[in-house]
């Protein structure tokens, strides 16, 4: 159920709005942990589009030293993200090995990247705010349609929660 701005409706002071900000970014860091987790991943993040770069806002890792990490950006055209987003790579790849395509990527061998799963976030206006991804560093051939369910609903979740940011903004 979507509400207005500020919490169901009720408008906030300045200080609250922060504090509402705060509590809705540490919800995301903690779904997006759980969503990682679940899926026995080594690293997850929503990435935000924008004109030539990719941010990540959120990114959760086994590995404090993780090459996603939250704030960082890379050109749209490196990594599988923007890719996955207009056909060019499947959402679901248990093994990259085993896709051309990935493997033309160079992060797929610098990171490495053995298993990745990418779905879109949508937001209600249907524009793509970014992207929901996860990767392991070793393929993972049990991963298929049950676990991209996972991610579409997370995806759409985390759709909410960005539209709600933007209306209190």
């Amino acid at each position: 159920m979507r509400h207005p701005p500020g919490l169901l409706g009720v408008q906030l002071n300045p200080v609250s709005a922060v504090i509402a900000e705060s509590v809705a970014v540490a919800g995301i860091d903690r779904m997006l942990h759980t969503v990682r987790k679940h899926l026995g991943m080594d690293v997850a993040f929503i990435s935000r589009f924008r004109a030539q770069d990719r941010v990540f806002d959120h990114a959760d890792a086994d590995d404090p030293a993780s090459p996603v990490q939250r704030g960082g950006s890379l050109s749209l055209q490196e990594g599988y993200c923007l890719k996955v987003v207009r056909g060019e790579l499947p959402q679901c790849i248990p093994d990259t090995s085993t896709l051309p395509a990935a493997q033309a990527i160079p992060a797929t061998a610098a990171i490495p990247i053995g298993a990745h799963l990418s779905v879109p976030i949508v937001l209600s206006t249907g524009v793509v705010h970014g992207t929901l991804c996860c990767f392991r560093h070793q393929p993972d051939p049990t991963l298929g349609e049950r676990d991209m369910q996972l991610m579409r609903a997370f995806a759409d979740v985390f759709a909410d929660r960005i539209d709600e940011q933007h209306a209190a903004q």
